[in-house]
């Protein structure tokens, strides 16, 4: 049987991320994110900390010194901008750190903007990104936070996972899908996948992935969040790839962008991706790609190399 405190903590264990409206120069952004999610969203001591990965008797003497300094009860007003757990759970850096780090390389904010939302003097926001990058870099940042977002999206809660279990048996019952046929259904929509065909048609990779993404009605800011660039170079890949003829195939080949880090080039992540997902020869890559096979050779070893 379980406690209540352990009901409660399962109950909510699904990530909430931070409007970033309810950050004040009053409290730290420790302390603004304990006060949230314990009075706004009603979870225990326990849960937070499970949530923040810290101990549950950090989070009972944050909420302590949050509540004397503020003692009324935040009012989120409704925003687009949110700050995900998985930056806070970050502890290479100091909750303020890794805040400054996603504000400025995941959304692309000027520290004069920073400053704004959070409250504080530019200066500040200046200082502290100076000292996170003393302890980590921006690619390095991104990748491992990257990972984490995408880990956070995909846990569910038990309504959740009735939910899927309820349409795998539907599907199973009406189509008579496969397990494995049904895996590749239900996680095709979880990331961006791209048919190879559109590596065929002349552009280089960036203003190829550009192209299709952007014909798929994808904003320009997400397409730079997917691909891990800043968003001005995404539109000027695709002022280039506008102007050129751009008809992808159906195919059966796809990758995700999930794939495409910042240490390793397009065609490098693309190439090791096939071969790993479809078991592809160099040959048969060289095929579908159209490209060399010394091309497809020189990026897979390049990707061993860079691992």
């Amino acid at each position: 049987m379980y406690d209540n405190e352990s009901l409660t903590t399962t109950a909510n264990a699904r990530p909430r991320p931070i409007p970033i409206t309810v950050f004040s120069d009053k409290l730290s952004p420790l302390e603004t994110i304990v006060k949230y999610l314990k009075e706004n969203e009603g979870l225990t001591a326990t849960a937070i900390a499970a949530l923040l990965n810290r101990s549950p008797s950090t989070i009972t003497t944050t909420y302590a010194n949050a509540t004397q300094k503020h003692p009324h009860p935040f009012t989120a007003t409704t925003t687009s901008l949110t700050i995900p757990l998985a930056v806070i759970k970050y502890r290479k850096l100091s909750t303020s750190e890794a805040i400054v780090m996603y504000l400025h390389h995941y959304e692309q904010l000027s520290f004069a903007t920073i400053a704004t939302h959070l409250h504080r003097d530019n200066r500040v926001i200046w200082t502290v990104h100076k000292r996170a990058s003393t302890k980590t870099t921006k690619e390095r940042f991104l990748n491992d936070l990257t990972t984490r977002i995408e880990r956070e999206r995909k846990q569910l809660t038990p309504e959740d996972k009735k939910k899927l279990f309820d349409l795998k048996q539907r599907l199973q019952e009406k189509y008579g899908f496969s397990e494995e046929e049904l895996k590749h259904i239900l996680t095709k929509t979880a990331s961006t996948h791209l048919p190879i065909t559109i590596f065929t048609q002349g552009l280089p990779p960036l203003q190829a992935i550009t192209r299709y993404l952007h014909d798929e009605q994808v904003p320009t800011k997400k397409i730079a969040k997917l691909l891990r660039r800043p968003a001005a170079q995404i539109s000027n890949a695709y002022h280039h790839a506008k102007k050129q003829e751009f008809k992808p195939q159906k195919t059966p080949y796809h990758v995700s962008t999930t794939c495409i880090t910042q240490d390793k080039t397009i065609m490098e992540a693309i190439t090791h991706e096939l071969k790993q997902q479809y078991k592809l020869t160099n040959d048969q890559l060289a095929t579908l790609l159209k490209k060399k096979q010394h091309s497809i050779d020189r990026w897979l070893r390049n990707h061993e190399k860079k691992r």
